[in-house]
């Protein structure tokens, strides 16, 4: 009776990875009016309190970071004008 060779999948987070090799796989899905609620919150937040909002994206690296910056950035000028607005990479803040 011939031996079955022992699989080299291992379970990572419940998956099974193939061949025993790693990989990472990032997916961000925001819809414009999420964006823009979340936005609206933090402007309004900022009319109470220093007037100044940073919005923190990784725009230099994923679609999902540039919409962002852009839905915030029609926000600002559409509607809070009054309130300075700031944009920073995600790296750059973890600094």
């Amino acid at each position: 009776m011939a031996q079955k060779k022992p699989s080299r999948a291992i379970k990572l987070f419940g998956t099974e990875v193939p061949d025993g090799k790693r990989r990472g796989f990032d997916t961000d899905v925001y819809h414009e009016d999420e964006i823009a609620r979340v936005a609206r919150v933090a402007f309004d937040l900022a009319r109470q309190r220093r007037r100044k909002v940073t919005s923190v994206e990784k725009a230099n690296v994923m679609q999902s970071g540039r919409l962002w910056r852009a839905v915030v950035g029609e926000i600002h000028k559409a509607e809070y004008a009054d309130v300075e607005l700031e944009n920073m990479y995600a790296d750059n803040c973890a600094m």
